[in-house]
């Protein structure tokens, strides 16, 4: 079981500033289970214990600037066709109708 600063409240304040949550980096030595691992995070969002707790692919400075343009654009595109579910899909931006 992983603990988080939220779960922990008799951790004190170090140097006057509270412990902050940080990134933890995991390595594991298949591609495959990689895939596996980021095919099923999106799991830990519908589980309300788990909801705060995000997994991304490790990227280097291209493609997080890559990525982030493109979750821009989905974020325009989300705003500007509310009648649609927009998401990306490989490195493209998909959309499927809602169904009303």
């Amino acid at each position: 079981k992983i603990r988080t600063v939220e779960e922990t409240p008799e951790e004190k304040k170090v140097n006057g500033t509270t412990p902050r949550i940080r990134p933890v980096k995991v390595t594991v030595g298949s591609c495959v289970t990689v895939n596996q691992i980021l095919a099923q995070s999106r799991r830990l969002g519908q589980s309300k214990k788990h909801q705060k707790i995000f997994i991304s692919p490790d990227r280097s400075p291209a493609e997080r600037a890559e990525h982030r343009a493109l979750v821009m654009k989905l974020k325009e595109k989300r705003d500007s066709d509310p009648s649609k579910r927009y998401f990306i899909r490989g490195k493209e931006i998909v959309s499927i109708e809602l169904k009303t």
